[in-house]
């Protein structure tokens, strides 16, 4: 019986991620495409390592799901845990492009602010994106 469940890993290549999931018996693997410091992974920068990633998902019949925590948090408060300002949600546009166009969906969304007006106008843009 497999694990229906995601494993998540930091891992930056995500075919090897793929086949760390299936070795550990998990079912879906966390894409994480979305990084704190919002740099975007090399295989939305270079789409010929798809065939990398489709090559394990064919071989090894895992799903992919979830891009990752975007973080919306206050530049002119510093986030409680010293992790620095996250970027704002329009920087991942590559990203959630890139993930339609594959079939991975599923974002986590932290807020981390007082500033509520600021929070509902970032929200709404990711939303909108």
């Amino acid at each position: 019986m497999r694990k229906l469940w995601k494993i998540n890993s930091m891992n930056p290549k995500l075919w090897e991620k793929v086949y760390n999931t299936a070795r550990q018996g998990y079912d879906v693997c966390g894409a994480m495409l979305l990084t704190r410091g919002g740099e975007i992974p090399e295989v939305v920068e270079k789409p010929e390592l798809w065939d990398k990633v489709q090559k394990a998902l064919d071989e090894t019949g895992v799903m992919l799901h979830g891009l990752g925590n975007c973080i919306i948090d206050d530049p002119d408060n510093p986030h409680p845990f010293g992790m620095g300002v996250s970027p704002d949600p329009e920087k991942f546009r590559k990203v959630f492009e890139f993930a339609g166009k594959h079939g991975i969906n599923g974002v986590q969304t932290s807020i981390w602010t007082e500033n509520e007006d600021m929070a509902l106008e970032r929200f709404a843009k990711l939303c909108d994106g």
